[in-house]
């Protein structure tokens, strides 16, 4: 650590983060931070983790400048937002260029927040490893857009990259057993390698702070600023080891959602203007599947496991712990109408799914100020996506009475 520079902005009442140098044990990079007391509600903690758990390379050699991007890129909108400096003794040159770009595009998409900070570097280097540009690594939870993009990308082979402690919390050893045997049998149904990574990335900041300093964008912390960078950061460590030139994240929002809304970008942490302008050494970031709605994603999946005789499990659900989809909550109910919507069964792709939910689905939207605004049919544009697949096609559904009301509905 730069001690003098810390001391010094210290001595002038500057908001400062300093992380040490990591330290490397068992394929596992551990970090540790100091912070001014003004920033120390901001953290639940000042040290972190990212554990490589099945990865039999040694990672020793990745070197300090690349190991120190995921708690980095973890503490960065921090720094911005807090009008903080972050100090650190070493950094991957590209990586160090490309944060200035990122920062300016989250300026952008937030014009009400005035995004601050400084990050001082001692010594940056540039990584210039020989990377393979046709090797790829794909961040894989087994929801709708990460699916997507696996098969939208099957002819690269690319790594199924997952982290236990991004939608499976660390401490739920079960659920993250369920959820790695649905990864592990995806892996081996479409024959690709794997990466589980274990981090207490989400256990680091108190995002009930944090979500307070920004209430004015209408949006938290987590979606607006945090998972986009936080998430591609996870796999650095791993492509520079393994040479790997190329990952993909998969989108959230599509070019038709842009229409729609009549915006040019949606604000969202995760964006075509946030991940494609992540690189460090060699490689870079794809943001896939920008020009496909999610039901249109579901179409593609459904038709690719049917023509290549694959077994797919559609992995959404946020509100089970148990690592299988609940097939009660929204987002289960979403994703099973938008599988019945492409005229296919959900209980072949991980839904415990009978007509009486129809009847439940209706119940909810039409009473959503019961339920929530996710069940309302006019906030956001999957509800409306899925009802125009079934529409495209009355005549097959007419003889369904339960899903009559979605034919009234006027889109």
């Amino acid at each position: 650590m730069n001690f003098f520079r810390y001391y010094f902005d210290k001595a002038l009442n500057r908001k400062l983060i300093a992380i040490d140098k990591p330290i490397f044990k068992n394929n596992g990079f551990f970090y540790n931070i100091s912070t001014t007391h003004d920033l120390d509600k901001y953290f639940l903690k000042k040290d972190s983790f990212i554990d490589h758990i099945n990865v039999k390379d040694d990672l020793s050699s990745v070197p300090e400048g690349i190991s120190i991007i995921p708690i980095l890129s973890n503490v960065l909108p921090v720094s911005w937002i807090m009008d903080a400096t972050i100090v650190i003794d070493e950094l991957d040159k590209t990586f160090f260029e490309s944060i200035k770009t990122i920062k300016e595009n989250f300026s952008l998409m937030f014009p009400k927040i005035e995004f601050k900070g400084r990050l001082i570097v001692k010594k940056i280097v540039d990584y210039d490893r020989i990377f393979m540009e046709d090797k790829y690594m794909s961040f894989f939870s087994g929801g709708v857009d990460s699916t997507f993009t696996v098969i939208n990308n099957i002819d690269k082979k690319p790594v199924l990259t997952s982290i236990w402690g991004s939608d499976m919390p660390i401490d739920e050893t079960e659920g993250w057993k369920n959820l790695s045997d649905i990864i592990n049998q995806f892996s081996k149904e479409f024959d690709l390698e794997k990466v589980f990574i274990k981090s207490d990335f989400k256990e680091l900041l108190n995002i009930k702070k944090l979500n307070g300093e920004i209430i004015a964008i209408n949006d938290n912390w987590w979606h607006g600023l945090q998972h986009g960078i936080s998430i591609i950061s996870h796999g650095v460590i791993y492509a520079y080891k393994n040479q790997i030139g190329n990952i993909l994240i998969a989108s959230s929002h599509s070019t038709r959602d842009l229409e729609e809304r009549g915006v040019e970008v949606i604000p969202c942490g995760s964006s075509p203007i946030i991940d494609n302008y992540f690189k460090f050494s060699n490689c870079k970031v794809i943001h896939d599947g920008f020009d496909f709605t999610r039901q249109e994603k579901i179409g593609k999946i459904l038709d690719y496991a049917n023509e290549n005789d694959k077994n797919v499990y559609i992995k959404v659900c946020w509100e089970s712990i148990s690592g299988k989809n609940c097939s009660k909550c929204v987002k289960c109910c979403k994703s099973m109408l938008g599988v019945l919507a492409e005229k296919q069964d959900p209980n072949l792709f991980g839904f415990e799914f009978d007509e009486s939910i129809l009847d439940e689905i209706y119940e909810k939207v039409t009473n959503s100020e019961d339920y929530g605004v996710y069940w309302d049919i006019n906030k956001g544009n999957y509800w409306k996506h899925i009802f125009e697949r079934f529409q495209e096609d009355s005549e097959y559904w007419k003889e369904k009475k339960n899903l009559k009301w979605i034919f009234d509905l006027k889109l």
